[in-house]
């Protein structure tokens, strides 16, 4: 039978041991299993069992980055691809996963509240933080050390509930702030800006087995993205996307260079010009949802479809206008 060492076992199990005196290794169990009035009776023999139960969801884990959880294989691969890695650490991630990313065990912890100037939460969050740091500087992975990562994140979508904590709000997002700045990651950390983001999902994936978020939330977390849930380009969205980078990577050194000068062109109409000695490079906006227009700019005419915008090189040749698709 397994016996345990009850007094020095909760100490140990934090610290990933357990003490030899404390288990027998007679690993010998009974076939048959039964029971009378008196007793479990296990093996023929009557027995006094002495017992207690570990929920170990409910308990402080062992951290677990095999397999599917391989975070630093996967910024290791990114790297390969010759990309750069904005490392979102959170810990809260949402994606519709099960507890928003938080292991269950968070919610035992006494007097702990998420996400809010409460000492219990700020001291797991702190613990994970400097974790996932620890392990990407132990393979060199940022970019103060070699590395492809440009930029952490700390938090995620606060925006969403930054409200009902009232008074516990800004004092737990400047301690996110100065506790990540803290763990001296050599690159700029960042904090979501609300519904402001680029290209939210690239490629969505699933939640596989339990992971969903909860009852009727299916497993896809596909939403449309470029990649599919199966790992296919969706189009014409995909081509249509890669275009667009292509041309705002065109204008980079000019984007990159100066402020815009922007004049109007008409009602719901508008050029902002991005201008050096040696380059030109004009975006012209067609805000009206409805209604095409046929604007003049620098002596030329250009078509704009509604809700549009054309990205002209040297300020006079359009290279991309976003309501215009092409299939590959």
């Amino acid at each position: 039978m397994l016996s345990f060492c009850c007094s020095d076992f909760a100490y140990n199990y934090l610290e990933g041991t357990i003490p030899s005196e404390c288990v027998s290794m007679n690993l010998t169990f009974a076939s048959t299993v039964t029971y009378d009035s008196r007793a479990i009776v296990i093996g023929g023999k009557r027995r006094v069992l002495v017992s207690d139960s570990i929920h170990y969801p409910h308990s402080t884990p062992d951290y677990n980055f095999e397999g599917r959880n391989d975070l630093v294989k996967f910024v290791k691969l990114v790297a390969a691809t010759d990309l750069y890695v904005h490392l979102r650490i959170g810990p809260y991630v949402c994606v519709e996963w099960n507890y928003g990313g938080f292991p269950l065990w968070l919610h035992f912890i006494l007097g702990i509240k998420f996400r809010t100037d409460n000492e219990p939460f700020k001291a797991e969050m702190q613990r994970f933080t400097a974790k996932i740091v620890d392990m990407m500087k132990q393979e060199k992975l940022y970019a103060s050390q070699g590395g492809p990562i440009i930029l952490s994140q700390i938090e995620n979508e606060y925006g969403n509930i930054d409200s009902a904590y009232e008074v516990g709000t800004k004092p737990y997002i400047k301690w996110a702030a100065d506790m990540a700045v803290s763990l001296d990651t050599g690159v700029p950390w960042v904090m979501c800006q609300q519904f402001d983001a680029l290209c939210p999902i690239y490629h969505g994936g699933t939640n596989f087995g339990r992971t969903t978020g909860g009852p009727f939330i299916a497993t896809s977390y596909d939403y449309d993205a470029l990649i599919d849930e199966y790992g296919l380009v969706r189009q014409p969205k995909w081509g249509h996307l890669r275009d667009v980078h292509k041309a705002i990577k065109l204008c980079e050194e000019a984007l990159i260079a100066t402020d815009p000068t922007i004049s109007s062109l008409g009602p719901n109409l508008e050029a902002a010009v991005y201008k050096t000695r040696s380059l030109c490079y004009a975006f012209l906006a067609n805000v009206d949802t409805k209604s095409d227009a046929t604007i003049k700019f620098n002596g030329n005419s250009y078509l704009l479809p509604a809700w549009s915008v054309s990205i002209l090189s040297d300020c006079k040749n359009v290279v991309l206008n976003t309501a215009k698709i092409f299939m590959p």
